[in-house]
């Protein structure tokens, strides 16, 4: 997780303080994360998936990849980019699973 906060820190050109402030916790809080010293609460977890507009799962090195995980099925992962997760409704996703499962059962 260390490597992420700050690899993610330093991409948006933001310095310790700077997030610390975002994140309402000191600037050597900060540098506990980054070091590995200390890991964030689930609150400070959650500021900071806000803050660089990436999951949590990201941050925790669970995935490669940014974007929020919405849902898991059989160990295949969808995904919906940060910030479009609320573009569709729970009707419009169940109907994209069901057309998802076609086409793989179409593919066998």
């Amino acid at each position: 997780m260390k490597n992420r906060i700050k690899e993610l820190r330093k991409n948006l050109r933001l310095t310790q303080t700077d997030v610390a402030k975002k994140l309402n916790v000191t600037y050597r809080s900060v540098g506990f994360y980054e070091s590995g010293e200390r890991d964030p609460d689930t609150e400070t977890l959650a500021k900071l998936s806000d803050l660089f507009n990436v999951s949590i799962d990201y941050i925790l090195y669970r995935t490669d990849k940014p974007d929020l995980i919405l849902r898991e099925d059989n160990n295949v992962k969808y995904h919906i980019k940060k910030g479009h997760e609320n573009d569709y409704s729970e009707e419009d996703l169940e109907m994209a699973l069901k057309i998802i499962d076609m086409m793989k059962k179409e593919k066998k």
